[in-house]
């Protein structure tokens, strides 16, 4: 199957006309989130998803950042967070 790369979420995210800064917190998850993963073979599946579609969707001229507002998602909590 295909694998998407850091390079690759980048240029999406660069696509839907963001920064990594502006796209994590789209997804309210820290911005080292994204930076960390420059260092993985691969990133993991829905932010490649996420990251292809909004992409796809500023070329389209389609407003997305509305529907992150609506999904009201919760900030990523650090699993040291959950004991």
């Amino acid at each position: 199957g295909y694998i998407l790369d850091y390079k690759e979420l980048v240029r999406n995210i660069r696509k839907a006309g963001l920064s990594n800064n502006e796209f994590a917190s789209l997804l309210k998850m820290s911005p080292n989130s994204i930076a960390n993963l420059r260092q993985k073979d691969s990133v993991p599946k829905y932010l490649a998803i996420i990251a292809k579609l909004i992409g796809e969707m500023k070329e389209q001229k389609v407003e997305f950042k509305f529907l992150f507002d609506d999904l009201n998602i919760q900030p990523y909590r650090k699993k040291k967070d959950y004991f």
